[in-house]
C-alpha cells in the first residue's frame, strides 16, 4: 500500500502525488481510495486501493539515465497503418514502462521529421507525451511545462 506523499504513475493517467487516502462510498459499495493530485491539469482523482495493476511509484533517479539515452540513442520505427499505430499508442499507454513510452515517443518525433504527421497521430504524441513527462518532473523536481522542453531538448541525437 501507498503511504500520502508518494509520487506515482497512474495508467492511462500519468504522473502524480497521493495526497490523501480515505473510505468512500460508491455504487453502495465501501472501499478504500487514494486521492491522487496528477501533475497533468492539477486534477484529482480517485483510485480504489485495491486496484493494485492501475499504480506504481514513479522510476528512481538511476532509471532515467536508461530513460534519457533511449530518447538520444533508439532506432525504431511507426507501423504504416493508422489502426496499427493506434494499438500500439493503446498498449504502450496500457503497459505504463517508462522505457516503452520513451521508445514510442522517439519513433514518433523521427517518423514527423520524414512524414507531416496526421492530427491523429500528432495528437497521440501530445498525450503520450504529456503523460511521459508528468512521471519525470517527479523525478526530477521540475515543473510539467519545464519536464517537456527538458525532454523534447533530450530527443535531439
Amino acid at each position: 500500500m501507498f503511504e500520502i506523499g508518494e509520487k506515482v504513475f497512474v495508467k492511462n493517467f500519468g504522473g502524480g502525488i497521493i495526497t490523501n487516502i480515505q473510505e468512500k462510498n460508491v455504487n453502495g459499495i465501501r472501499k478504500k481510495y487514494y486521492e491522487i493530485k496528477l501533475m497533468i491539469d492539477d486534477i484529482c482523482i480517485y483510485l480504489p486501493v485495491d486496484e493494485k495493476n492501475k499504480i506504481r511509484r514513479v522510476i528512481e533517479e538511476k532509471e532515467l539515465e536508461d530513460v534519457l539515452k533511449i530518447l538520444k540513442d533508439f532506432k525504431g520505427s511507426l507501423p504504416s497503418k493508422c489502426i496499427d499505430r493506434y494499438k500500439l499508442y493503446k498498449s504502450t499507454l496500457e503497459q505504463a514502462d517508462p522505457k516503452e513510452m520513451a521508445k514510442l515517443i522517439k519513433c514518433m518525433n523521427m517518423n514527423f521529421k520524414t512524414k507531416k504527421p496526421s492530427n491523429f497521430d500528432k495528437n497521440n504524441f501530445e498525450k503520450i507525451l504529456n503523460i511521459f513527462c508528468s512521471e519525470i518532473c517527479l523525478v526530477i523536481r521540475r515543473n510539467l511545462k519545464e519536464t517537456k522542453n527538458f525532454i523534447l531538448e533530450n530527443l535531439k541525437p
